[in-house]
């Protein structure tokens, strides 16, 4: 977990990892906006709860990682980075990204089982849908964003 990582930065595995998945995050969200667009809904559902489930499970990964290996203030102190600059950064992306994440997980539980209780979905679905998608790829691009300004940019 706290080996070197794969991406040629002095990032550990688990940031690597966790990067890389939030990189693909808005290609696989779309992927499965795909499947409902071909009115493949239960397919869409399913794709849609496993993406919201293997996110957490990459939050908490990524979580524990930081938390063990110092937090964010061992990582900024490794750079040239301005620190008031890019506190700024990283409460606008958190804040995003608690808003979005907590926004998904209603949304995809509630239209989970309204859609199989009725076959169907709430009248808003599509536009609280693109709402989430919109705010989980500001989030993705910050959180690669973040890695790029700790592990390439701001070296020092």
């Amino acid at each position: 977990m706290f080996e070197k990582g794969f991406l040629g930065t002095s990032a550990p595995f688990y940031m690597d990892v966790s990067t890389l998945y939030f990189a693909l995050l808005p290609i696989l969200m779309a992927v499965a906006v795909f499947l409902a667009v071909k009115k493949l809904f239960k397919a869409h559902a399913y794709a849609q709860m496993g993406l919201f489930i293997l996110t957490i499970a990459v939050v908490l990964y990524f979580e524990i990682g930081v938390r063990l290996d110092g937090g964010y203030f061992a990582y900024i102190e490794k750079t040239s980075l301005p620190k008031d600059k890019m506190a700024i950064y990283m409460v606008v992306h958190i804040f995003i990204a608690l808003i979005s994440t907590l926004v998904w997980g209603y949304h995809t539980i509630r239209s989970f089982k309204e859609f199989v209780e009725t076959k169907s979905v709430y009248q808003n679905h599509k536009k609280v849908g693109r709402l989430i998608f919109a705010g989980m790829t500001i989030t993705s691009v910050m959180g690669v964003g973040v890695y790029w300004l700790l592990f390439v940019q701001g070296i020092s």
